[in-house]
């Protein structure tokens, strides 16, 4: 693994954000760079400001860095024209010093696990009369309707699964989570939140846009944001900004006991969406249709045959609403496409055939699925009205990646970041702006050509690079 290299100067401008604190670096600033290799044939650089970037006990462990001064002078060099080299050295030790004597903030307990400690606390073994005869006193329980709260947990199980879960250690706890397969990382408040929620309510499937797993919002208890997923055909990280409420998570059985390797393979498969009953329904559909145009009667060996079959197959992948070309002999050559394949290799099943058909090019989503994507779109926004632009930009960025250009699909991760976090509504009145330096609508991940291509989206409903993307992937 490559190790990525640091180096420190002084900001060039006030548009670059801290990585940590996520506020604006101002000009002149002091700030650190921490350079890595891209996805692509490219090296990435991000920002920290001194003041939040820490030297970690595996830094210091490389030749010539056991102390902060020792790494500052090996392996963080200064880069500056000003000849102050001395000046920003002094002030970079002094800073970076102080931040890793000072005290550490003790990490925030999931708003859930906070309430579940107070209610073990306060129960006992008249906990029902003491939460029933208070006399009319709020004190010794806070609130009163905190009570209503607290049985709800009781009568979920929750309390029972906290007694149990918070007497475990984090390994254990992190076995639960692998088992499941579910993020590992967290302090112990957080697994044991994971773990109880996970026995309580079933484990979480995975994001449907990326497949990656979903962990809670730090901001909001009701709220999961999705980390993102890992493309390990092409082998870089998808960044994902999906939002959504736990409740809406489609849950599968939890496991709690330990699964061998295959067992393993087959819940990560579930949790991806194998098998689901969106699947199964689909395949009773595939089915049905076949049976209604089977081609047993049918030559295939002859060139007529095979344009009557392609005629059969296209008529059912209508109704099954598969994704291909409006144009009926646009969507025949696509047909005869995986025909010509499967015969090739043997099959004559309609059922087969129309399920290969299926797997290629994959089912449109309805216009109720449509609507759903893009009401949870615009809850992910902070401005909810940027939905449909997020998905647009989203779409962008999965199809660059699907054809292995992670330079554009990271510059599009990057746009919808900003997206997700424009406060106000993107408009074809201010979308001129959203790129420009210095305006109070600069959007920092929107270049020129990102602006046009929405633009062009707010105007239409779609762009021409859309378009062509979209037709290239269903060609391929």
């Amino acid at each position: 693994k490559i190790m990525p290299t640091y180096h420190i100067e002084k900001a060039k401008s006030g548009r670059a954000s801290c990585k940590v604190s996520k506020e604006k670096i101002a000009k002149g600033d002091l700030r650190i760079g921490k350079t890595s290799p891209g996805p692509g044939d490219y090296d990435m650089t991000s920002w920290v400001k001194v003041e939040f970037f820490k030297v970690t006990p595996k830094m210091l462990k490389q030749e010539g860095a056991e102390t902060i001064e020792g790494w500052f002078d090996n392996y963080c060099p200064i880069v500056t024209e000003d000849g102050d080299e001395a000046e920003i050295r002094e002030k970079a030790i002094a800073t970076l010093t102080a931040t890793k004597n000072a005290p550490k903030t003790p990490p925030k307990s999931p708003a859930k696990i906070d309430k579940l400690k107070r209610a073990a606390q306060r129960m006992g073994e008249d906990a029902e009369d003491e939460l029933l005869n208070e006399g009319g006193s709020k004190k010794k329980l806070k609130l009163e309707d905190e009570k209503d709260e607290m049985f709800e947990d009781i009568m979920g199980g929750e309390l029972a699964a906290f007694e149990m879960y918070s007497k475990m250690k984090i390994p254990a706890l992190k076995d639960f989570c692998r088992w499941n397969d579910q993020i590992v990382g967290g302090t112990k408040d957080v697994l044991v939140a994971r773990v109880i929620d996970m026995a309580v309510n079933g484990r979480m499937m995975r994001c449907g846009s990326c497949q990656g797993k979903w962990k809670q919002d730090p901001n909001d208890e009701n709220a999961l944001v999705c980390s993102g997923g890992f493309d390990e055909t092409q082998g870089f990280r998808i960044d994902c900004f999906d939002k959504t409420n736990y409740k809406k998570v489609p849950r599968l059985a939890f496991i709690d006991e330990p699964p061998n390797d295959e067992e393993l393979e087959a819940i990560k498969e579930a949790n991806m969406g194998a098998g689901s009953a969106e699947d199964e329904a689909l395949k009773s559909k595939v089915k049905v249709k076949a049976e209604a145009n089977d081609l047993s009667d049918i030559d295939l060996s002859k060139p007529e045959g095979k344009k009557e079959a392609a005629v059969k197959l296209l008529a059912a992948s209508r109704v099954l609403n598969v994704q291909l070309p409006e144009d009926d002999g646009e969507a025949r050559i696509k047909i005869g496409t995986v025909l010509m394949s499967e015969l090739g290799s043997g099959a004559t099943d309609a059922q087969a055939i129309l399920t290969k058909i299926v797997d290629t090019y994959g089912i449109q989503e309805t216009k109720e699925q449509v609507i759903a994507a893009q009401e949870a779109a615009g809850n992910s926004c902070t401005n909810a009205e940027n939905g449909k632009i997020m998905l647009f930009i989203k779409e962008l960025k999965d199809l660059y990646f699907k054809e292995g250009n992670g330079q554009a699909g990271g510059s599009y991760s990057k746009a919808q970041k900003a997206i997700v976090d424009c406060p106000f509504a993107i408009t074809l009145d201010n979308v001129k702006h959203l790129h420009k330096k210095g305006h109070e609508n600069k959007l920092d991940g929107i270049g020129k050509g990102t602006g046009d291509k929405i633009k062009e989206f707010l105007e239409k409903g779609t762009c021409d690079k859309l378009e062509e993307k979209r037709a290239a992937a269903l060609g391929a």
